[in-house]
């Protein structure tokens, strides 16, 4: 018997096209964060213009100061500028050559509406995605195929409804019978709308049948949603059937601050009807302005709390909105262009950086190496009586001069790490200061000596 478990998911997804969020691949919590927003008539055509492009990811492991693998894409358009074609490299190492790992192809009509989606993955299988759309075009419906024995077979079918207004009301799937070579039933979602035309109910229900002809009642699956005055979805309430009747199972919590989401909260059922635990948070911070400055998550396994944490980096001087950039992991808003991502990992109460990834655009200049990288971002900071030189790569020696305003050399000092050094015999008053290597010459910039 079929399930409609990955269907019930996939509805999520697929709502999320037609009310203007992003999918996003985060953590076995993605469903259970899926909110339906404000319509966008965007349906499934790709963001497509010939703005600058993320094309590489290079991935640091911060314990050894090694580049460990990377990611690189690579875009094909059409002459509307819709993209035709993406493709993404990746090498397990900086001498490894590149290797083709994933490739996308993308046909529309003369809307702009995406009809055909083909997506591979090196050395596994093929799929491709028809779509068809309605006279507001819509997704009416949805065929996957998969690539089998040199020939593209029917796996499933889904088809949308909508109210008079464009919202959605329902998705029926079915799956495709090998041996009758015809379509059956396997489930259907419903929305409940209200006055707003938010949903407030999502109900699923599995259409297959036993050998009797009966419908599996324990399959059905329900969701009830709660908003604020500014649409934001505050909980949800998670169903099941048993024996028939509708229970719940579990629940989240959001909290916003301003309309920003700063706190997910998910809860199970333990135990008796009401009670519920504890299981898993996640919570964002920002900067000053507006952008996720950390993004935090903590499950809860044998009562135990494990935690990650991610710290995002930007360019304030440019707008993400002039750049594409794939969905990285969170489902909340960026205004500055990302440049890069460091990982943490929790050990013991404290976070230790893991990992640190840097991203490139279309046209810009990658370091040959992470000490170049790092070495850009060495900088010196002024405390009463001393001096402290951050971000220096263990891997090299240097040399700071501090230079005064007339370009006098004040002091020279050898460093190979982080460290302090006093400021008592130098007179207090801006000065400038460099950094150098045996190859060039490094950062330079300004400090007050207090």
């Amino acid at each position: 018997m079929k399930t409609c478990t990955l269907t019930f998911l996939l509805a999520f997804f697929i709502i999320q096209f037609f009310y203007g969020q992003s999918l996003i691949s985060v953590s076995k919590h993605d469903i259970e964060k899926q909110q339906p927003p404000t319509l966008q008539k965007s349906d499934l055509k790709l963001i497509s213009s010939n703005k600058p492009r993320l094309e590489l990811e290079r991935i640091f492991s911060l314990a050894g100061e090694e580049w460990i693998y990377g990611n690189k894409y690579e875009y094909e358009y059409y002459e509307t500028d819709d993209l035709k074609k993406s493709v993404l490299y990746y090498r397990p190492s900086e001498s490894a050559e590149w290797t083709l790992d994933e490739m996308n192809e993308f046909e529309y009509d003369l809307l702009g509406n995406k009809t055909m989606e083909t997506y591979m993955i090196e050395g596994d299988s093929q799929d491709r995605y028809i779509n068809s759309y309605n006279e507001n075009n819509f997704l009416s419906e949805q065929i996957i195929q998969h690539y089998i024995n040199s020939d593209w077979v029917n796996s499933k079918q889904s088809i949308y409804a909508f109210n008079e207004s464009d919202y959605p009301i329902s998705v029926t799937t079915n799956y495709w019978n090998s041996d009758t070579q015809a379509w059956e039933y396997g489930c259907i979602t419903t929305y409940v709308l209200d006055s707003e035309n938010r949903i407030v109910e999502e109900v699923t229900l599995d259409l297959d049948t036993n050998a009797d002809g009966v419908i599996n009642a324990n399959d059905h699956m329900k969701i009830v949603y709660t908003y604020d005055n500014s649409r934001l979805i505050l909980t949800e309430w998670f169903y099941k059937t048993e024996e028939g009747e509708w229970f719940s199972s579990r629940k989240t919590e959001r909290t916003f601050e301003n309309d920003k989401l700063v706190s997910i909260n998910g809860y199970y059922r333990d135990g008796g009807a009401d009670l519920f635990k504890l299981n898993w948070t996640e919570t964002w911070d920002y900067d000053e302005y507006g952008n996720p400055f950390s993004f935090t998550v903590s499950d809860l396994d044998d009562e135990e709390w494990y935690s990650t944490k991610t710290e995002y980096e930007y360019d304030y001087n440019e707008s993400v909105d002039d750049y594409v950039i794939p969905p990285i992991g969170i489902d909340v808003s960026f205004i500055n262009k990302i440049t890069g991502i460091t990982f943490f990992v929790q050990i013991e109460g404290v976070y230790k950086k893991v990992r640190y990834a840097e991203l490139y655009y279309t046209g810009e200049e990658v370091p040959t190496s992470l000490v170049d990288k790092l070495e850009e971002k060495m900088r010196v900071i002024s405390h009463d009586g001393y001096i402290q030189v951050l971000g220096v790569p263990t891997s090299n020696d240097y040399l700071l001069t501090l230079y005064d305003v007339n370009g006098v050399i004040i002091k020279k000092i050898s460093i190979n790490d982080q460290q302090n050094i006093s400021t008592l015999d130098i007179k207090p008053g801006l000065y400038l200061y460099q950094f150098q290597n045996s190859k060039r010459n490094l950062n330079v910039g300004k400090i007050i000596i207090r």
